[in-house]
């Protein structure tokens, strides 16, 4: 992992949450927000890891056309970030308060601000966790999903501005767009889901216990299996990421479009509740009673 990558904050757990994470546990301030984000020039923020620049500049070029694009070094995003007519797009590891494990995530923020740390906790516009309690933060773990959470981290905030998303409080704006997400599973009972052999190896999920609560087809294959699916956007597949931080976002992605197709967000009182880094009994039989009832639209 490189230095930029090991760029640590704390995410304080607040009982009246003010975050506004967004894709898989969406919290937005509001029309102003979005509209300040679709006047700004987004910068990607670069790493100091070829591979990964490299998706990231192939994919923002030839998929992200709600925003211009420029990408910037890190270096440089101390200077840019207090202009806001810019907003962001960072890959960073995250530190969670009174844990050792660090967990990743793509963050797309406005600009505006003078510290990092504020801009995390005041301009997050949507975020992408690509990894589970700190098992996938390789370099090339990042770069598989890469595609798909650029297609994803778009998607959210096109879905919030086009459908009017708004509410009061966090959950509002998490259930309407988890709505949206899980009225599209249907589409699994036509698709195999792959599942990466790590989540098993790690304790994450049990392949005996899936095996008799899912009644679709699906396979454990390997994470290169899974980043060729993606990369090749294969039509009968779709691929199911679990990740942890500071709550529990499981999450299945169609490989042909890369549009989430089920989601599901759960958060703990307790923090330390190490049962959210697992996919479990609830969460296999919440999956399969959702494609189950899911109409084809």
């Amino acid at each position: 992992m490189t230095s930029t990558l090991k760029s640590y904050f704390t995410l304080l757990f607040l009982s009246l949450i003010t975050l506004n994470f967004a894709q898989f546990s969406p919290v937005l301030k509001g029309k102003s927000s979005l509209a300040r984000f679709f006047n700004s020039t987004t910068c990607v923020v670069l790493t100091e890891d070829p591979c990964i620049n490299e998706q990231l500049k192939r994919h923002f070029s030839e998929s992200w056309k709600i925003t211009p694009v420029q990408f910037i070094l890190d270096e440089e995003f101390e200077i840019f970030l207090k202009d806001a007519s810019y907003s962001f797009v960072h890959i960073n590891t995250y530190k969670v308060q009174g844990e050792k494990k660090l967990v990743g995530a793509i963050a797309l923020l406005n600009g505006g601000y003078t510290d990092r740390d504020l801009m995390y906790l005041n301009s997050t516009l949507a975020y992408v966790a690509y990894d589970n309690w700190g098992l996938e933060k390789t370099v090339e773990s990042i770069c598989k999903k890469i595609p798909a959470m650029v297609s994803q981290l778009k998607a959210t905030i096109q879905l919030v501005n086009d459908n009017n998303i708004q509410g009061r409080y966090s959950m509002d704006i998490t259930k309407s767009l988890i709505d949206i997400y899980n009225s599209k599973a249907y589409v699994l009972k036509r698709k195999t889901l792959l599942i990466d052999h790590l989540y098993k190896n790690s304790k994450i999920i049990s392949e005996p216990e899936f095996a008799f609560i899912y009644k679709y087809d699906y396979q454990f294959v390997s994470g290169e299996e899974i980043e060729k699916a993606i990369a090749n956007h294969e039509n009968g597949k779709a691929v199911l990421f679990s990740s942890y931080n500071l709550y529990k976002i499981n999450k299945v992605i169609d490989c042909s479009t890369h549009e989430i197709i089920f989601c599901e967000f759960e958060m703990s009182d307790n923090q330390r509740d190490h049962r959210l880094n697992q996919f479990d009994n609830t969460d296999m039989q919440l999956l399969n009673s959702t494609v189950k009832k899911a109409k084809e639209l």
